[in-house]
C-alpha cells in the first residue's frame, strides 16, 4: 500500500438488519474521534442506500452497495442494476461475496463482466476473496483464493485494477474469537495480500486497495485505524461487518 493512500474502513451491512438499528451502529464507528484518520465505506442494501447517503452522504461517508444484480436484453427487470445503483447515489458495490458465491453460484466470467460494468458506471468494484475455516486449517487457503482471484480479473488491464478494490471476505474471521496479535491471522492476511500480489501487475502493487475483514468485536475503531499500517497487515483498509 502506499504511504500516501488513506486508510480505508469498509463497514459492511446485511439486508436483515433492521434500519434503525443499523444507523445507529455506523454513527457509534463514523463518530469516533479516529475516523477523521480514515475514510469509511457504508456498504449497503439497495432499499437502505437513499437513506444511508442523505444521512451519512454530507459528513464524507461513502455509500455503496452490497450486491449488484446482472441484467440483460431478456430480463424481465433491471432490480440493482449499475444503473439503478447510480440513480440511488451508489459508489461503489461488493462483488463475488460470500452469500453471492454460494447461492448464486457465480462464475469467473459473470464476476469480470460485474467488475467493468461497474467501472463502466462509474461504481468502484470490491471485489470479495475468501475460503472457509475448514480450507484455511487444510492449508489449501492460498490455492482456492488464487483461483477466485484469477477468473474474476483475468484480463483486466493495469488502469481497471487500480480502480478495483480487494477484499479477502473470510466469515472464520468475522465468527472467530481472535485478536490482532493471532498468528493465524498474520498467517490469512499474508496468503491474501501474496495472492494478490502473484495476481497482478508489479507496477500496480504500490496503488493497489487491500481491505481484509477483522474479528468481530475484537477491536475499537481506534485499534483497527491503527492496526492497519502495521506489519503484516499493511492494508489500504479493514472490513467491518455489522451483525
Amino acid at each position: 500500500m502506499s504511504t500516501a493512500q488513506k486508510s480505508i474502513v469498509l463497514i459492511q451491512c446485511k439486508s436483515y438488519h433492521p434500519l434503525e438499528d443499523t444507523l445507529h451502529t455506523c454513527e457509534t464507528y463514523i463518530n469516533a474521534p479516529s475516523a477523521a484518520n480514515a475514510t469509511l465505506y457504508v456498504s449497503a442494501p439497495y432499499s437502505y442506500i437513499e437513506h444511508f447517503s442523505e444521512k451519512f452522504g454530507p459528513a464524507g461517508i461513502i455509500i455503496g452497495s452490497e450486491k449488484m444484480l446482472s441484467c440483460d436484453d431478456k430480463a424481465f427487470t433491471a432490480a440493482i442494476s449499475d444503473k439503478i445503483l447510480t440513480q440511488a447515489n451508489a459508489k461503489f458495490v461488493l462483488i463475488g461475496t460470500t452469500e453471492e458465491r454460494k447461492i448464486c453460484q457465480v462464475n469467473g466470467l459473470s464476476l469480470k463482466n460485474k467488475i467493468k460494468t461497474a467501472l463502466k458506471a462509474g461504481l468502484s468494484p470490491f471485489l470479495c476473496i475468501g475460503e472457509t475455516w475448514e480450507e484455511f486449517e487444510d492449508g489449501n487457503s492460498k490455492k482456492i483464493l488464487a483461483e477466485q482471484l484469477k477468473e474474476a480479473i483475468d484480463g483486466l488491464s493495469p488502469e481497471e485494477l487500480n480502480n478495483v478494490y480487494f477484499v479477502y471476505e473470510a466469515p472464520w474471521i468475522d465468527s472467530g474469537m481472535w485478536n490482532n496479535n493471532d498468528e493465524i491471522l498474520n498467517t490469512a492476511y499474508n496468503n491474501f495480500k501474496e495472492v494478490v500480489h502473484e495476481a497482478t501487475d508489479p507496477t500496480t502493487h504500490d496503488t493497489l486497495h487491500l481491505i481484509a475483514a477483522v474479528p468481530k468485536n475484537s477491536l475499537s475503531l481506534s485499534d483497527i485505524i491503527a492496526t492497519i499500517q502495521k506489519t503484516p497487515y499493511s492494508f489500504a483498509g479493514l472490513s467491518l461487518g455489522i451483525v
